[in-house]
């Protein structure tokens, strides 16, 4: 309720000392979350950061596994303790299954500093679509091909850098030079 309430995180339930994740795809966060039924994961929210600040969240980001970009483990994982922001990349799901689509969704675990940030000051808003999630739960579990999910498009990163870094494996389906507009007129 304090978040939704004060469209930021906070309050005596809310602990700023521990990393929290970003899901950036419906699907995956439904099968996470049981459609909002699982034990402590009764309610969704639907959060909007600042494009700059998840900007910069991706500009820090370090893989949580070892990949061949980082050249060695040993940097890999110097690289993972002095980050406050680790990436994965999970599968997109198959509605009310556990069977995954070839599609990938970027997930980020955020902490410390960046964490307050994020759910403070980077927070352009705080939406609860737990009654949403519950709807579309009841009327589509039996019937698939009802489920309309919001729409997700592939996020344009402005910085090559970053892109090759995070393994993106496409331009995203804008140039460069639209998506670094495209931000600085988002911040």
């Amino acid at each position: 309720d304090y978040a939704v309430e004060h469209q930021r995180f906070g309050g005596d339930k809310f602990s700023f000392n521990r990393m929290s994740w970003i899901k950036t795809n419906f699907t995956w966060m439904m099968c996470r979350c049981g459609w909002a039924s699982k034990k402590n994961q009764e309610r969704v929210l639907a959060l909007r950061l600042r494009r700059c600040f998840f900007d910069r969240l991706l500009g820090e980001a370090v893989h949580s596994s070892y990949q061949e970009i980082y050249g060695t483990r040993e940097a890999w994982k110097a690289a993972i303790g002095e980050t406050s922001v680790v990436m994965q990349w999970d599968p997109d799901h198959v509605p009310f299954t556990n069977d995954t689509l070839p599609r990938r969704a970027i997930q980020l675990g955020v902490r410390g500093d960046l964490l307050r940030e994020m759910c403070t000051d980077a927070l352009g808003s705080v939406e609860d679509v737990t009654d949403l999630v519950h709807t579309l739960d009841e009327r589509c579990r039996n019937d698939v091909e009802r489920l309309c999910t919001p729409t997700e498009d592939v996020y344009p990163v402005a910085d090559d850098a970053v892109r090759f870094r995070l393994l993106f494996s496409h331009a995203c389906g804008k140039n460069a030079e639209d998506a670094e507009q495209e931000s600085e007129e988002s911040c």
